[in-house]
């Protein structure tokens, strides 16, 4: 029972290390925007107030190209997350 404890305390312990080992502070919106918000970048407010940022790259006069995500639920349905249009 000693030994299983023991185990047990040097399982916590590397678990513990590994979570403040691996993880990264937060970054600030603020520095963010500074470091990957210049031109060409562009920002989006969307309906329910959430910021998108993209930019719009290539030749003016190309044909838009759309990229769709799709999520799965654990149900197996499918439904549509994100629609990655070009705003026009």
């Amino acid at each position: 029972m000693r030994a299983f404890l023991i185990g047990l305390a040097i399982v916590v312990a590397a678990l513990v290390g590994a979570y403040f080992y691996f993880s990264v502070p937060e970054i600030p919106r603020a520095a963010l925007e500074a470091k990957y918000g210049v031109p060409p970048s562009e920002f989006l407010t969307l309906a329910d107030g959430a910021r998108v940022h993209y930019r719009d790259r290539g030749p003016k006069n190309a044909p838009v190209l759309e990229r769709r995500t799709v999520i799965r639920n654990r149900k197996g349905d499918s439904q549509r997350a994100a629609n990655h249009d070009s705003p026009c």
